[in-house]
């Protein structure tokens, strides 16, 4: 990828991030890359969560006591660590390894904490010019993500309508310009008493905005299942998943 010409780059930025752990940020950032990749775009996914585990997700895996083996999509061994031509790498060389978990989707994988710095902006546009879409799994900080934020044409904000659930998305608004917040999306999802009193704060708190706010994608034992057999929503045709795809396809269409 050396010697392109930006002018041409053609790509959109689009940052999946949350307030707050443990809300499905990687799940959504994992389905949004595979539903864009099934529609024929070009997909690329970039994480710069060290905690996250988008490979794990959507690859075979071999656990190891001491070592993680991943089976690529074309049928290559990989195992991420440090010395891995990662993230880090790529924003320091300009180039380094991808890694095939689809047809028409690739990952660089986070080889250590992510040093993400002013180099972000020529990576991303030389990505740009060969991928339609470069979907960017980011936990929320305050050091890393406003320059991650800065570079993106989208934001999609993941949370789950727990206790935290307004005071996680109100820290990102802070940091964020609002127009481009595409979605606020309430995931695994539990029909309790402040999961729906949450859903109902944000629904009046984005009256007046460009905001969507679609429907809220429960907590469901398939999900579960397809996320522990390294299988996207995509790849079934179970009726309990039905209506997720239908959610995450209109959220597509947004984008």
């Amino acid at each position: 990828m050396n010697n392109v010409d930006l002018s041409n780059h053609k790509g959109k930025v689009v940052t999946v991030t949350s307030g707050n752990g443990g809300v499905g940020k990687t799940f959504l950032t994992a389905s949004f890359a595979t539903g864009l990749a099934k529609l024929g775009k070009k997909v690329i996914i970039l994480t710069t969560d060290i905690n996250n585990h988008i490979l794990a997700m959507l690859l075979k895996v071999e656990w190891g006591e001491r070592l993680t083996v991943y089976t690529t999509y074309d049928n290559k061994k990989l195992i991420v660590n440090e010395k891995t031509q990662g993230l880090n790498y790529w924003l320091k060389n300009g180039k380094g390894l991808l890694v095939k978990v689809r047809e028409n989707l690739d990952c660089i994988p986070l080889e250590n904490f992510p040093n993400i710095n002013k180099t972000l902006e020529k990576l991303l546009y030389k990505l740009k010019y060969y991928y339609d879409y470069i979907i960017i799994d980011n936990s929320f900080d305050e050091k890393r993500s406003p320059v991650i934020f800065k570079y993106s044409e989208k934001i999609i904000i993941a949370s789950s309508g727990g206790v935290f659930c307004t005071k996680g998305i109100n820290r990102i608004l802070k940091e964020v310009d609002i127009s481009k917040i595409s979605n606020i999306i309430f995931n695994k999802y539990l029909d309790w008493k402040i999961s729906r009193e949450n859903y109902k704060k944000i629904t009046e708190m984005l009256k007046g905005t460009p905001i969507n706010l679609p429907d809220r994608i429960k907590e469901l034992s398939i999900i579960r299942i397809l996320v522990d057999d390294s299988k996207s929503i995509w790849e079934s045709n179970d009726q309990r998943i039905k209506e997720t795809q239908g959610i995450i396809m209109n959220i597509l269409k947004r984008l």
